[in-house]
């Protein structure tokens, strides 16, 4: 977000630019109000490893970036492979998105678990990884916390 700097201004009311302070004070005002009330633009990924949007009603796999860096994921999906070690990756984040550390969150699956555990590696991979002993991959939802990404070097 970029607002304007402060203009100088006259000392008093009957100098010129008196009244700039106020001009200013407006358009950073409607410029935060535009960031605080705009739409994310979510990115829909190209799911891989069998994973599919689990579909109707409920929202569809997306991330995107908002204006402090955070990356935000949502949706809910089905049918993949479930991972360990380095397999199970349902999608690779590109540059800008991947996160310095590897982000880790419990997350709600099928199964007698109803739990699942989604990885955003340090490398960019999306994977979901230990579901419980009794769990299934019929659904894994990829809310969770949003995690910081520096800008791509």
């Amino acid at each position: 977000m970029i607002i304007p700097q402060p203009p100088a201004a006259g000392p008093d009311p009957g100098q010129p630019g008196h009244y700039a302070h106020h001009d200013w004070l407006e358009a950073s005002v409607e410029a935060l109000d535009n960031v605080l009330t705009a739409e994310p633009v979510w990115i829909a990924p190209t799911l891989g490893n069998g994973w599919l949007a689990y579909g109707a009603p409920f929202e569809p796999p997306g991330y995107y970036k908002d204006s402090n860096g955070f990356v935000h994921l949502r949706g809910l999906i089905k049918s993949g492979t479930v991972g360990t070690g380095t397999t199970g990756t349902v999608w690779t984040m590109p540059a800008g998105y991947i996160p310095p550390y590897t982000h880790l969150t419990i997350t709600a699956a099928s199964g007698g678990a109803y739990t699942a555990r989604v990885d955003v590696v340090n490398d960019g991979a999306v994977r979901v990884m230990a579901l419980g002993t009794t769990a299934t991959n019929a659904f894994v939802s990829l809310a969770m916390p949003p995690y910081w990404a520096p800008d791509a070097a």
